[in-house]
């Protein structure tokens, strides 16, 4: 029903042998409900091999699953997922994602042109990342031109100008798309590399530059003197932030501009985090976040609110346990943050979870902080509930009071109010009955 309000509906009626319907099957079936149906279930069938949704035939039920919702909410089409689920992979390098991504279908119109090739053979000199397609091949040229793109590199061809324009307006959304469904798998590898790539693709720098270059406040050279004594990590900008102004001139060789540049560091987003978990269960863990933001907060670079992906992951599994998206508004930067959730515990335990805190913005700001759980004092392996034992059933006689036995219409007491008699009867200790529907609590 709802295909017959859309305008492809309008335009099968109107001109039905342009989408491939016989003439004799719209003269007898003038509504085209009999196509209708079988172009659904067709794409109903295909997207349940993408595992887009989960298709009953006979009953005719679809249900989405989260690589479908994730896809539509990133708006990448079947055919882009098809092409992604014969690429991806848990250990993949940043060039195999980079390739996934380049296949996407969206880049499917984009063509090589023969008057292009000596640009692009000079371009794919310049590619910091290994192109795995050739350039006769849109995979290929897509993979060059998003290099460049994140380059900056000034391209000399309109056509590839125009080209490149197209990239920069889809890849970024497309590797978002990819990151989501990362998270969703739990890849720790392949979601941290992925997320860095829609960062280098929105900020148009490499992971392997400065971090202050995203400021940009003080000239290239200066950010080049920082690169060459590989100021270009978390850690290094973290070291930079304690130097002196006059240390700072020294390390650039520039005094006048050392000012700037720690206000720089000093605006560079970073948290602090505080650890501390609790066991609830033997297999569930409560942790508590301490979150303070280490950086001053300017308008004009972090507006309103900073994003942050904090995950819980293992290293010897290579699994991420718990993950969230928290946001920090500008007041909340005054002052700490807590944020409390949980976590699955295995047994053995492994030495330790990693808490991890990445900008979602931001290139080259990242936190670490370990959780510790070999000291973690479990609770004892005691089983939760009393076994019931092979008691023979109490008269209600027992309760030595007529008054009390009036209240009972049977003669006997079932077994599990034959087993907590005595406790709940002559004791004052407290008690908490916890059974199944009809087995005499009440």
């Amino acid at each position: 029903v709802w295909l017959s309000y859309t305008y492809l509906y309008v335009r099968m009626c109107r001109n039905p042998l342009a989408y491939g319907i016989p003439f004799e099957q719209s003269t007898h079936d003038p509504r085209l409900l009999a196509w209708r149906t079988e172009l659904v279930q067709a794409m109903a069938r295909r997207l349940d091999e993408a595992r887009m949704v989960r298709y009953h035939a006979p009953s005719g039920s679809i249900d989405p699953t989260e690589l479908g919702r994730t896809a539509s909410h990133f708006y990448l089409s079947v055919e882009t997922i098809e092409a992604f689920s014969g690429l991806w992979h848990e250990r993949a390098s940043e060039a195999d994602i980079l390739y996934t991504l380049c296949s996407a279908s969206e880049f499917s119109q984009m063509k090589v042109r023969e008057e292009e090739m000596e640009e692009m053979e000079e371009l794919l000199q310049a590619c910091p990342l290994t192109v795995k397609a050739s350039l006769a091949e849109k995979e290929g040229k897509a993979s060059v031109l998003t290099q460049a793109y994140i380059s900056g590199t000034a391209l000399k061809s309109a056509a590839l100008v125009s080209d490149c324009s197209f990239i920069a307006q889809s890849a970024s959304r497309i590797a978002r798309g990819l990151f989501a469904i990362a998270l969703s798998k739990s890849w720790i590898s392949y979601a941290q590399k992925v997320l860095k790539l829609s960062k280098m693709l929105e900020r148009r720098t490499w992971w392997s530059r400065c971090p202050l270059r995203q400021i940009g406040g003080v000239p290239a050279e200066i950010y080049d003197k920082l690169e060459a004594k590989r100021y270009t990590s978390a850690a290094r900008m973290e070291a930079l932030k304690e130097m002196g102004v006059r240390e700072i001139g020294q390390l650039v060789s520039h005094q006048r501009l050392a000012a700037q540049l720690k206000a720089e560091a000093s605006a560079l987003p970073a948290l602090s985090i505080d650890v501390s978990a609790q066991p609830i269960t033997r297999t569930v863990l409560r942790v508590v976040l301490t979150l303070t933001a280490a950086f001053e907060w300017r308008d004009r670079l972090h507006g309103g609110a900073e994003s942050w992906w904090i995950w819980v992951e293992d290293s010897d599994t290579e699994h991420i346990y718990h993950k969230e998206l928290w946001t920090l508004t500008k007041q909340q930067a005054l002052e700490p943050q807590e944020l409390s959730f949980t976590t699955p515990l295995f047994e053995p335990l492994p030495p330790a979870y990693y808490i991890r805190a990445f900008s979602d913005r931001w290139l080259g700001v990242e936190t670490v902080a370990p959780l510790p759980l070999a000291n973690l004092s479990l609770p004892s392996a005691r089983p939760a509930h009393t076994d019931l034992l092979a008691l023979r059933p109490l008269p209600k006689s027992a309760l030595a009071d007529a008054r009390f036995e009036a209240l009972f219409r049977f003669s006997h007491f079932n077994p599990v109010q034959s087993q907590i008699f005595h406790t709940v009867m002559h004791t004052d200790d407290n008690v908490l009955v916890g059974a199944p529907t009809g087995s005499g609590k009440t």
